[in-house]
């Protein structure tokens, strides 16, 4: 993957079709996700409309094909830890 398109890659999901992958920044890049096939390809990028990347560290889908990002906070104590998890509909 290069490092300059997608930095610091932290969290990796498969896509609801099972042929390519959902990966993230880490905190403090853009609220995005990347789309990436098995190579590293960058595909695709998406924003994340009303989100800020505070820590990002992980992806996973529930069986309905949603993904969830996964927001650990630990470096930011201050932050409202009622918006720390964002959902992502199916489909983007």
């Amino acid at each position: 993957m290069n490092k300059r398109q997608v930095k610091e890659s932290s969290g990796l999901e498969l896509t609801a079709d099972e042929t390519t992958f959902w990966t993230h920044a880490d905190s403090g890049n853009p609220p995005q996700l990347y789309q990436i096939n098995a190579a590293g390809k960058l595909l695709n990028a998406v924003d994340i409309m009303r989100a800020a990347n505070l820590d990002w560290e992980d992806l996973t889908k529930d069986d309905a094909g949603y993904l969830y990002i996964w927001a650990a906070s630990h470096i930011l104590p201050a932050v409202d830890l009622s918006f720390r998890n964002h959902l992502i509909y199916p489909g983007i």
